[in-house]
């Protein structure tokens, strides 16, 4: 079986991964004090490097943004940490797999409106023997489940819907 590392990218990265006795999961937090320029993005770089070289996954998977964002920052750390993220995975020859938020909610909990606290009590009972901490974990674990589940061709990935041209009335 290959080695999956899914992630759910922010200041504070949900991430679960695969290893031969069963899986490991938790969250890290990147979260700097505003006097240290730079240090998320250079603590999570690091972190990043660190689990690559550690656990060296076959395939990242990872949450993809939606487009509702808390404030700027939050947009900026998402596609900051997502450069990084794909940059470690060339780096370390990785296939990279994105899930939208929506889709995962749907496959996983059979909701695309479901909440956080939600994804959280589902990845509970899923996951009994798991301590999960956080909502950024819980969406981890959404992000793996889902992934092995594609992978295993037991979940039809997402297709991208073509839109409909309209007439404009004149």
């Amino acid at each position: 079986m290959k080695k999956i590392l899914a992630l759910d990218l922010g200041m504070d990265t949900g991430f679960a991964v695969t290893e031969s006795h069963g899986m490991n999961s938790g969250t890290a937090r990147f979260k700097m004090k505003p006097h240290c320029e730079g240090g998320s993005y250079r603590n999570f770089e690091s972190w990043i490097a660190g689990i690559m070289q550690y656990c060296r996954p076959d395939e990242i998977a990872y949450e993809e943004a939606e487009g509702r964002w808390v404030n700027v920052f939050a947009q900026t750390y998402y596609y900051s940490f997502r450069a990084i993220m794909l940059k470690a995975a060339f780096d370390f020859k990785c296939e990279v797999f994105g899930y939208n938020q929506s889709f995962l909610k749907r496959v996983i909990l059979k909701s695309g409106k479901a909440d956080k606290i939600d994804a959280m009590m589902s990845m509970r009972k899923r996951y009994p023997n798991v301590k999960i901490e956080s909502d950024d974990q819980a969406d981890a674990l959404m992000v793996l489940e889902c992934h092995i589940g594609v992978r295993k061709g037991v979940i039809l990935p997402p297709v991208k819907k073509k839109k409909k041209k309209t007439r404009k009335k004149k």
